[in-house]
């Protein structure tokens, strides 16, 4: 690791444990990583080699009968897994947010694109009307490089390419 004191995120000895049929299987088992200012991660493997299981430990996310066996996730200096979810909840979309691998199963098929980041922006509270959500909205668009944001906005997913639902 490099910079760890600089670093955004910084994940040590991250080891996860599912329990199904009766014990605890190891599924992440002492990974380690960070991520400086202005880098991007892409973690890449088999299925089932714990991928997405180390990607929702960035947000502090565990699904029923998992456990973290050991390690840290700290994001600008705090331990994420120490928080409560009074204060992961403005961090989660606002700060730490991920692109999966599939933008479209992300998407809702019957919402326009448009609104479903409207109804994002209101959710992590970061807009003060729904006014401000929608031109926030547009304005996102444009800064990712959609073509004619204004009108992007009211498409539906399958009426955007993938690298256009990723963005």
């Amino acid at each position: 690791m490099t910079g760890v004191a600089s670093s955004v995120v910084t994940v040590a000895d991250l080891s996860v444990d599912y329990y199904e049929r009766r014990r605890w299987v190891n599924v992440v088992n002492n990974v380690s990583f960070s991520i400086e200012p202005g880098e991007t991660l892409g973690l890449a493997g088999e299925s089932g080699s714990g991928k997405t299981t180390t990607a929702y430990s960035l947000f502090a996310y565990r699904r029923p009968g998992s456990r973290i066996r050991k390690g840290t996730v700290t994001f600008e200096g705090r331990d994420l897994l120490t928080l409560d979810e009074r204060r992961l909840r403005p961090l989660r979309g606002a700060r730490i947010c991920m692109v999966p691998q599939n933008p479209a199963s992300s998407l809702t098929p019957s919402m326009r694109v448009g609104q479903q980041v409207v109804e994002a922006l209101e959710a992590h509270e970061s807009v003060s009307s729904r006014r401000e959500a929608e031109q926030r909205t547009v304005g996102l668009f444009d800064q990712v490089g959609l073509p004619h944001p204004a009108s992007t906005v009211r498409r539906y997913p399958h009426e955007l390419s993938g690298g256009q639902q990723q963005r």
